[in-house]
């Protein structure tokens, strides 16, 4: 069998963002085709995402161009991206080529249920950048269906204000969760309101990021005595302040699935710088062949 693909990526795990699984590690991204048709109009790629499947082209490649990437570019990850790669892929194909060793993450905003086949996801919640509110009961289900099966996830949630209020429910979520959560905030309103939304979400949230145009938030800090575990910029992981998981200071177990991987490779930095690159895979012979920059 093959596979249907919009567009194949390589980017460290932090640019997904994803800052629990395989810290400082790399991900084949697999971007899939929507299947459905949002209402979004802000600069941010899942709303490039949301302009509907009449958009996208995909392209119809052999599985062994995948197993072939992960191997050269050396790849911690695979993971399915797009607005709702659970619909689009064959995942139970895909698990059973992958194999048990190879870690299997995807991207999920509450339209699917849980795949088992997955073995970290990122849950997304649109409800307030698309203006639906069924998204994030949506989203809140498929939490705690992760949560009945044991599965590990971070919540990514999309703001327009740096306001609290706009997180709703989804503050309660991690809270009781324990995930990890990361907010983008559309309109950041200057450094101070996105600095009280941080520290306002640290009181309630073990492990909260903050993602805006201006500034971010995205070092990994002790929930407990504060101290900086994994320092990020650019989509790189700068730094490791760990011992065996835990906070150095205080004994404090953090939440990492995966080893830790250390500081970003250079190699890696010089080409993707901190993003994503993206292959056409109408060239996967060219990728294949090692006619494309690899990290």
């Amino acid at each position: 069998m093959s596979l249907e693909l919009v567009l194949i990526g390589f980017s460290t795990v932090e640019a997904i963002p994803l800052y629990h699984l395989y810290p400082g590690g790399v991900a084949l991204r697999l971007l899939s085709k929507p299947m459905r048709s949002l209402n979004c109009e802000y600069d941010l790629d899942v709303c490039e995402w949301a302009r509907g499947p009449e958009v996208f082209v995909s392209v119809s490649i052999p599985f062994s161009v995948v197993e072939n990437l992960m191997s050269r570019w050396g790849c911690d990850i695979v993971f399915l991206d797009g607005l709702e790669p659970l619909e689009f892929f064959k995942v139970g194909y895909l698990r059973e080529r992958l194999g048990p060793h190879v870690t299997l993450a995807s991207r999920a905003h509450g339209f699917t249920d849980v795949r088992v086949e997955v073995d970290y996801y990122l849950v997304e919640d649109l409800s307030v950048i698309v203006g639906d509110e069924v998204i994030r009961r949506n989203v809140v289900r498929f939490v705690e269906g992760l949560q009945s099966k044991g599965k590990p996830f971070e919540l990514h949630v999309y703001i327009d204000n740096p306001y609290v209020e706009e997180l709703g429910d989804i503050v309660g979520v991690a809270e009781s969760s324990g995930a990890p959560l990361h907010v983008t905030v559309q309109n950041p309103r200057g450094g101070g309101p996105v600095r009280s939304l941080y520290e306002q979400l640290r009181r309630r949230v073990g492990v909260v990021y903050v993602h805006t145009r201006i500034y971010d938030e995205v070092d990994t800090r002790c929930p407990k005595c504060d101290t900086i575990l994994l320092y990020r910029s650019g989509g790189a992981l700068r730094g490791v302040n760990l011992r065996d998981s835990t906070c150095p200071k205080c004994g404090t177990k953090i939440q990492i699935t995966g080893a830790v991987r250390g500081k970003t490779r250079e190699s890696l930095l010089k080409i993707a710088r901190g993003g994503v690159v993206w292959y056409n895979p109408l060239f996967y012979k060219s990728l294949q062949a090692g006619r494309a920059h690899s990290p």
